[in-house]
Order: C-alpha cells, then structure tokens, then sequence
C-alpha cells in the first residue's frame, strides 16, 4: 500500500496543494493513505470510489473529505474520470475542526466513521472548479486555504449550496448566465446570450453590473476562461486547439487574456494543476 506524503509535493511553506487527477478508462489507482487531509469532488466523468472496504459509485459533483486513516482508491470502467482535489496538512485541519465544533457545526475529519461525503448541486460544482482554477494558481497561504474551506463547509451545513450573491439575482439573468457554461451558448457569443436573457441589451446590460459585477461581454469571456481551464487539467490537448474551441481565434489574445486572468500562461498553468496521483496508476 502506498502512503502519499504531502512534502513530496508541496513545496516548503505551502499550505495546500491543488491538483487535478486524470484517469483514463479502465484504469485503477492502488490503495492508499496519507499523511495529510484532503476534499476531493468529481469535476467530470464516472467511476468507482472506494473508502475503508466500502464502494461507491461516483459522478460529477461527487465530493468527499478524506483523512489520513482512511485507505481509498478510484477505479473507472469505460468512460474517463476527472477528479479535482485540495490536500491540506493536519494541524490545519485541526484549526478548522476546533472552529466548527465552536460553532455547532458540522464535524468532517474526526468522525469515527466513513469519512464525510455527500452529492453537491451543479451551481456549486461549477463555483468549485472556478475555486479550483484560482487555488490552483494562487500563492498557496493559510488564508486562501481557511477562506476555501469555510465557506465550502458552511454551504454544505446550511443546505444553501448557491452563493450569497447569486440568491437575489432575477431569475431570467440567473438562468442566462447558468447557460453560460455551455459550449453551444459561448459559440453564439453575447447576441446569444442577449437573446436568452430576453431583454434588451441595456437593461441585462445594467443587471450584470449590479449583480455580478461585470459586463456581459466580461462574463462571457469568464466563462470561456473557465471552460479553457477545464479542459488544460482534463485533456492533453493542445494550447492551440483548446483556444479555437474555447472561441479564440488569435493565440496571442487568448495568452493574453488567460494570463491576466490566472496571472500565468496556460501552460504553467497546466503544469501547476495537474494532481500527483497518476503516477500510481495500474491498468486493470
């Protein structure tokens, strides 16, 4: 059995490690421990997860908080399996665990039983990767981790998995800018979006400024930057076509814009994401 250590890959002074994990179909990983926490939650595809001699089925949206006594693995069938993980030392976890207890709220790591698990909406699966990709890049401090982790715990004690800001969002806007993240929706570009938001373009003009801080045009553009960082952790593709597919047509501008944005290119990005699990991968 494998023990992942977290000084194997976090560097020194890091206080969490963000990494995205690929398994191709078919393919299993060992069984392993830790000697760090972690939460970990299906970004896309569909497997096999196995925790303490029991099995579950997991798709996207599946998330599960792992500690260092639980012994787990993940096994695909036919189809690929993309899952996003942020590891986190144990002194951390006991700050977090000491604040919750504090509070009355839910414990996730001392549980004498399996570890805490649970089937996540897709508003707060999609705000998750969009964490992701900014933890991914970020200088990994104790507060980016802190402000991570307590703000997912509170979402999922609450029941109230939609962002504050997101509950007083008109409906109409809300649903438009959900719509977003399909690739058919960003192909249509910001007439698209106009005409799923069936107002003119003022008024949806006016309700993105106020509700989400930006200009249709910027949404859109976030959106695509989201689906472009997506597929740079869950694909091999090159930068080239992940940037047509994505609807830029100038390389130079999508560098440019990515880079403003996750403040590296989208190769050190990749680099950066991509999880220390695969190493440990094993046909069946």
């Amino acid at each position: 059995m494998v023990c992942l250590k977290f000084n194997s890959f976090a560097a020194p002074g890091e206080a969490y490690h963000a990494g995205a994990t690929i398994l191709e179909p078919n393919a299993t990983l060992q069984l392993h421990t830790h000697d760090f926490h972690e939460v970990f939650w299906i970004a896309n595809g569909s497997g096999i997860h196995e925790c303490n001699g029991t099995s579950h089925s997991i798709r996207p949206g599946f998330l599960a908080f792992i500690r260092p006594s639980d012994i787990h693995n993940f096994m695909t069938n036919d189809e690929s399996l993309c899952l996003r993980n942020i590891a986190f030392q144990t002194r951390s976890a006991s700050t977090i665990e000491g604040s919750l207890r504090e509070n009355g709220n839910m414990t996730i790591f001392q549980n004498a039983e399996l570890n805490v698990q649970t089937k996540i909406s897709p508003a707060l699966l999609k705000e998750l990767n969009a964490a992701f990709d900014r933890l991914a890049v970020s200088p990994r401090h104790l507060t980016t981790l802190y402000a991570f982790l307590f703000d997912l715990v509170d979402r999922l004690a609450s029941g109230a998995q939609a962002s504050p800001q997101t509950r007083s969002v008109p409906s109409w806007l809300l649903k438009a800018v959900e719509d977003l993240r399909n690739p058919e929706t960003q192909e249509k570009g910001l007439a698209g979006f106009y005409s799923l938001c069936g107002r003119c373009q003022e008024h949806v003009a006016r309700a993105c400024r106020k509700h989400y801080g930006r200009t249709p045009s910027e949404l859109l553009n976030q959106h695509r930057l989201e689906r472009a960082a997506a597929l740079l952790t869950a694909t091999d593709d090159d930068v080239l076509s992940i940037a047509l597919e994505c609807g830029w047509s100038n390389l130079g501008h999508f560098y440019d814009i990515f880079k403003r944005a996750y403040r590296c290119s989208p190769g050190r990005f990749r680099q950066t994401a991509r999880g220390t699990l695969p190493s440990f991968k094993t046909s069946i």
